[in-house]
């Protein structure tokens, strides 16, 4: 039996039993739902910005995120974002829409109290690509809130935006 990730990358039988084994899912007989349906989301209430609740690579049942959040390349990134929800509205979002996100008050993660406990301590990509070098794009950590461009082939976390309207 293969496994995959929402992307479609293989995983290894140990990543498997880090994604399962955090969370204790084995549920016999219970279909959970794919990390590319429709997500959970988050209002931020100071920017009306829709994002997605979970870390990409993450799933959801009802309200909840669970498993093991996913590194991503910038091109996965991109790819994983226009792909969540069928493709509807969803992408990643911009450098000064990350930066948006970052909660000054509260550090490692710098986000808000909704998102804390599914936010990776790390770099989250946007999809802003450097002027100066084609290369690299930004990523945001969101243990300091800071933004740095960094090479597009390094891997990441991911947490997507919805379009607006």
């Amino acid at each position: 039996m293969q496994f995959y990730d929402a992307i479609g990358r293989r995983l290894k039988y140990r990543q498997l039993l880090l994604g399962l084994g955090l969370v204790g899912l084995l549920v016999v007989g219970k279909q959970f739902p794919s990390p590319l349906s429709a997500p959970v989301v988050f209002v931020d209430p100071r920017t009306q910005l829709t994002w997605q609740s979970c870390s990409a690579g993450m799933s959801q049942l009802q309200e909840h995120c669970y498993g093991v959040a996913g590194l991503y390349d910038w091109q996965q990134a991109l790819q994983y974002c226009a792909q969540l929800n069928g493709g509807q509205d969803w992408r990643l979002p911009t450098r000064e829409e990350l930066l948006a996100l970052v909660d000054w008050q509260q550090r490692t993660p710098a986000v808000p109290e909704a998102l804390r406990s599914v936010t990776k301590n790390n770099v989250y990509w946007s999809a802003t690509t450097s002027v100066d070098e084609p290369d690299k794009a930004y990523y945001v950590s969101m243990f300091s809130g800071f933004s740095y461009p960094n090479k597009k082939i390094i891997q990441g976390f991911v947490r997507c935006i919805k379009s607006r309207a």
